[in-house]
C-alpha cells in the first residue's frame, strides 16, 4: 500500500492539490460519484460502510496509500466512505488533472495506473485471505 517511489511521488504531486485534513474529515462519501484519487501521505483514514439500517461498519484502516481508486475505474458511486482518523496530509488528484496527466505525461499516467492495478491486486488477495480464514 505504498505510494510510487523513485521520484514518482514528487512528479505526481505536480498534478495534485495538497490538503491538510482534520480527524473526522470526510474524503469520500458513500454514494457520491468519483471526483478523483486521494493519496494519504500522513495520518490514517478509515473506510466505513453505512448499512441500510444506518449503522456504520469499519471495514479497514489505511495509511500512506491511495483511496478512491475503485470508483475511479468503475465510474460508479463510492461503495463506502473514507474518513480521516487523525490529522494529516493528503494529496488529491482530481479527475481533470488525471486526464491532463494522461495527455501531457502518458508515461507517468501509465506508471500510476500500473501501480494502482498492483495495489488493487494486493488488496483483493488480502480480502481473499480474510474470507478463507473466516470460513475455516
Amino acid at each position: 500500500d505504498r505510494l510510487p517511489g523513485h521520484g514518482g511521488a514528487e512528479k505526481l504531486q505536480v498534478y495534485c492539490e495538497q490538503m491538510q485534513v482534520l480527524a473526522g474529515q470526510i474524503l469520500i462519501r458513500q454514494g457520491q460519484p468519483p471526483s478523483g484519487l486521494f493519496f494519504i501521505e500522513t495520518g490514517d483514514a478509515e473506510v466505513q460502510l453505512e448499512l441500510d439500517t444506518g449503522q456504520q461498519v469499519r471495514l479497514r484502516k489505511m495509511t500512506r496509500t491511495i483511496v478512491g481508486e475503485m470508483s475511479q475505474y468503475t465510474g460508479d458511486p463510492a461503495m463506502a466512505s473514507v474518513i480521516a482518523d487523525q490529522p494529516g496530509v493528503v494529496f488529491f488528484l482530481a479527475n481533470t488533472k488525471l486526464k491532463e496527466m494522461e495527455g501531457k505525461d502518458p508515461d507517468m499516467a501509465s506508471a500510476l495506473h500500473k501501480f494502482i492495478a498492483k495495489l488493487l491486486s494486493e488488496r483483493l488477495a488480502d480480502s481473499d485471505r480474510v474470507v478463507e480464514a473466516l470460513l475455516e
